[in-house]
């Protein structure tokens, strides 16, 4: 008897053409949306990263430029401080305003090639957020240790004279070190 029961429960566990229920299907939706909503905020945030790391990347290449406009009409370049006022005007005519980087509001880091000879050349450097960033590597330079300069000012460019970063090999592979950047 207690076999008939069971194969009998069987037959009609096996017959039962019932869909989802209401409750399983939101489960499954509820499930989905919520991946969906993760994969989108990686995303999101490493686009926010990409599109800081663009503004710091022009940021820098204004700020070469303004320096070498400036050497042409000086021929020196300027005082080591004159990054440190973010959003003044003592860079003008070169540049509208000194510009920062866009999400700490902190400058820009300014060294030069020499303490004493301030018009031999130097470097400006910036903290990029996207490590994978393949311009970091390009330019000798380390995502986390840097170029030299202190940890995490990991992209740089060089105005003046040519230093070039040990392991840098124009036109082949880079050998990260936390050295200073190349000219680009």
């Amino acid at each position: 008897m207690k076999r008939l029961h069971q194969r009998f429960s069987l037959r009609r566990m096996l017959s039962r053409k019932d869909g989802w229920t209401l409750a399983e299907l939101l489960i499954v939706v509820v499930i989905i949306a919520i991946l969906a909503v993760i994969f989108l905020m990686v995303n999101w945030k490493r686009n926010v990263f990409r599109a800081q790391d663009a503004r710091r990347k022009a940021d820098l290449n204004n700020i070469r430029r303004a320096f070498e406009e400036y050497y042409n009409d000086n021929g020196c370049y300027p005082s080591l401080t004159i990054l440190e006022s973010c959003g003044s005007t003592d860079l003008a005519p070169y540049i509208k305003t000194v510009p920062c980087d866009p999400t700490t509001k902190d400058p820009y880091k300014y060294e030069p090639d020499s303490v004493s000879n301030l018009c031999s050349g130097n470097r400006v450097c910036a903290k990029l957020q996207d490590w994978a960033d393949p311009d970091i590597t390009s330019l000798g330079c380390h995502p986390e240790e840097g170029c030299g300069w202190g940890a995490f000012w990991n992209y740089c460019l060089a105005t003046g004279t040519t230093v070039i970063a040990p392991g840098f090999v124009p036109g082949g592979t880079v050998t990260p070190t936390p050295t200073p950047s190349p000219i680009l």
